[in-house]
């Protein structure tokens, strides 16, 4: 099967797309979601994205002390802004498409029912299929949608990446726009692992 980049397509099965930088007030808007995923995504040329936009689950405050959580962990999610993770929180509670965000390179769409046909013989022979099916490709990316502060200088989004049967995370990563307009990410946190 032949794979060929379009604007959008969409497919029963999968959907490849490259997406134009466009020009006008909805480019303008969409320039930071832009922009954050180039630099969440940076090193990535071909990417595998599950259909739909991922839910990310707030953590909550930190405790002032005790708790089931490591010191560890609850420094980390201490330098994290509540309000913006609490937004993320809210923002990723409905489900998108992936084809509805402004990623600024060439992804592939693995359907619904794509991955329901790919893993339909378990966990093992669900991995041997995907990597038949996308041989240069390590697993798949489920992303949130992005959370920005109110000036739009600073961003959250939740990335969960799948690779094999106990081969997955989940990270929550904070971003920072400098004066130049780039996007980098401040920090990261390691929800879990398997």
């Amino acid at each position: 099967m032949n794979i060929v980049p379009v604007k959008l397509r969409i497919l029963p099965v999968m959907v490849t797309m490259l997406v134009s930088t466009g020009t006008g007030a909805f480019a303008r808007a969409d320039s930071n979601e832009r922009a954050v995923f180039d630099a969440l995504l940076a090193g990535n040329d071909s990417i595998v994205l599950a259909a739909q936009t991922v839910r990310f689950h707030n953590p909550g405050p930190p405790p002032e002390s005790g708790g089931m959580r490591t010191p560890r962990f609850t420094a980390a999610l201490r330098r994290f802004p509540q309000s913006l993770m609490a937004r993320l929180d809210s923002i990723s509670r409905v489900p998108r498409l992936a084809a509805s965000l402004d990623i600024p390179r060439q992804v592939t769409i693995m359907s619904d029912s794509m991955q329901r046909d790919i893993f339909a013989s378990g966990v093992e022979g669900g991995w041997q299929e995907f990597r038949r099916r996308f041989p240069r490709r390590h697993g798949y990316y489920r992303v949130s949608p992005i959370a920005f502060n109110s000036d739009s200088t600073e961003a959250m989004v939740y990335r969960a990446v799948h690779c094999g049967g106990l081969c997955a995370d989940g990270t929550v990563f904070w971003l920072r726009r400098d004066r130049e307009g780039r996007w980098a990410a401040v920090d990261s946190l390691l929800l879990w692992a398997s």
